[in-house]
């Protein structure tokens, strides 16, 4: 039963905003509706759910748990005041965001003065080959995440993501290197990020930080590495990571 109800709440998505009436939920679970029934009148009872008209929609118990996170409520402490830095310093968007597998998780977000149409809104995720933060995150992952990654297909979202292994591994070692990676239209087209490295007390990447602008603005988003860096550098310090 467990490992049902776990079911119907993964049927979610992002962009149910309306919620799902109860034949979609039996639909996208492949259960029987009378299963589904008897699993969602649970799920509101508990709060997991709440129930509007037709429509079923995460409840606040979800939100309360997220909150729970105490690692991730702790890195969003410490990082807020430097997202809150470079924001100031540059008006542009700014993320936060942790690995979960092959895939990044925005964790937060200080919108810019100029709204750009990508896709990263807290707690969404997106692959990491494709993105500035998540080639931040692989580079400092373990050799196997690497190759999972690989080996789960480095699907195409613009003509300029990276799809092949070389050209991957070649694009790792350089942010290693430089401690700065970038994204070119790789994952939206018009988008440009550059993002770098949060390092934990035990000198392990445990997050990252990154500034994203249109690829219309007059600035580089190069000349934007240096701040980012910097504001990385600072949240980990918060973190205990030694000063370098």
């Amino acid at each position: 039963m467990l490992g049902r109800a776990l079911t119907v709440l993964d049927a979610f998505s992002r962009t149910d905003v309306d919620g799902l009436r109860l034949t979609e939920l039996a639909h996208r679970t492949g259960l029987p509706k009378a299963t589904t029934h008897r699993i969602v009148s649970t799920l509101v009872e508990r709060r997991f759910l709440e129930r509007d008209g037709p429509y079923h929609k995460p409840g606040i118990r979800l939100f309360e748990l997220g909150g729970m996170m105490t690692h991730h409520r702790q890195l969003r402490d410490a990082a807020m005041a430097f997202m809150g830095d470079l924001y100031e310093a540059t008006h542009d968007t700014i993320h936060l965001a942790v690995r979960d597998g092959c895939d990044v998780v925005y964790i937060e977000k200080i919108t810019g003065h100029r709204p750009l149409q990508v896709p990263s809104d807290v707690g969404r995720r997106m692959p990491l080959h494709c993105t500035a933060l998540g080639k931040v995150l692989l580079a400092g992952a373990p050799a196997e995440v690497v190759e999972a990654t690989i080996a789960r297909g480095l699907t195409r979202h613009t003509r300029n993501t990276i799809a092949s292994r070389e050209e991957l591994q070649r694009v790792l070692e350089e942010v290693r290197f430089t401690g700065v990676a970038y994204d070119l239209e790789e994952s939206t087209p018009d988008i440009r990020c550059v993002a770098a490295p949060v390092f934990g007390a035990d000198r392990q990447v445990v997050a990252a930080l990154s500034i994203s602008i249109s690829s219309r603005r007059t600035t580089k988003v190069v000349e934007l590495a240096g701040a980012v860096r910097n504001g990385a550098r600072g949240i980990s310090q918060m973190l205990g990571h030694p000063a370098q």
